[in-house]
């Protein structure tokens, strides 16, 4: 029998609602659990997400949800995403596709990597990142100087808002909307994009995944942040260096009847 955990998106009784509709249909044919919060509103045994052992997550919510839960597992457990939110751009599935849902998850599904990034400060190995990490100014309008270097030379020197060093799944969130290109998949890179540059030559670079990137913000007295998928946020003095590479462990999606490029067309292109 399979151990199915399901996550609801906190505050959302739309999420509720579709959460207890799967339930139904599987209460029978799998043993479901679900983290504290969930547990707590949809009455099954709760479970921190760090602690997990399952062989599927259902996530009912938005991609920050999903974003939020890929930083805590410990256990690489392969997600799926029913979208109530907005975009939903990792949560592959529409309200009306529940009985899909729970037939992939019962049957016998595939699964699908995605590369995430690692980023250390200092020697502290932070949460990884599934979309992006971005370096960004303390203070809005106060604009940074910033270094970036590609295994130790030096790639970038300008002043700006920030930078962005997003994943091929990144590329179509916040480093789309800065004017960074969309990258497929398949593709085994990271990309690089200034957030609004006082450099006319400044412009987005796509490399390998398989390098590693240093971000230095140089300019004295201005304080920046890392932020992390959204998520996490540490703050960063002035000459701290950021070191990103590719996290040895990717993230594991339960793969939908969706190819990448239909999502692109029916999520991005009409908004």
């Amino acid at each position: 029998m399979r151990r199915i955990a399901i996550i609801v998106k906190k505050d959302d009784e739309l999420s509720l609602s579709v959460a207890k509709k799967a339930i139904e249909m599987m209460k029978d044919s799998a043993e479901l659990i679900a983290d504290e919060y969930s547990a707590e509103k949809l009455s099954l045994r709760g479970e921190k997400i760090e602690d997990m052992e399952c062989d599927a997550i259902l996530v009912i919510g938005g991609d920050g949800t999903i974003l939020r839960i890929c930083q805590n597992l410990k256990n690489n457990i392969p997600i799926l995403g029913i979208n109530t939110g907005e975009i939903g751009f990792l949560a592959d599935l529409n309200l009306d596709e529940i009985k899909y849902a729970v037939d992939l998850l019962l049957g016998d599904f595939e699964v699908e990597e995605k590369c995430r990034i690692s980023a250390e400060v200092k020697g502290q190995v932070l949460p990884p990142a599934l979309n992006e990490a971005v370096i960004i100014t303390e203070r809005p309008s106060k604009m940074l100087r910033v270094k970036v270097y590609l295994n130790d030379e030096l790639l970038e020197d300008f002043r700006a808002d920030g930078v962005i060093v997003a994943t091929p799944t990144g590329s179509t969130a916040y480093s789309m909307s800065a004017g960074g290109p969309i990258i497929h998949p398949n593709v085994e890179s990271f990309v690089i994009v200034p957030l609004a540059p006082h450099k006319l030559s400044s412009r987005p670079w796509v490399v390998s995944s398989e390098n590693e990137i240093k971000v230095v913000p140089t300019r004295v007295g201005k304080d920046a942040l890392l932020v992390l998928d959204g998520q996490y946020v540490r703050g960063l003095r002035e000459g701290e260096e950021v070191t990103f590479t590719k996290h040895p462990s990717p993230a594991r999606f339960v793969k939908t009847r969706y190819s990448f490029s239909e999502k692109v067309r029916k999520k991005l292109m009409n908004l």
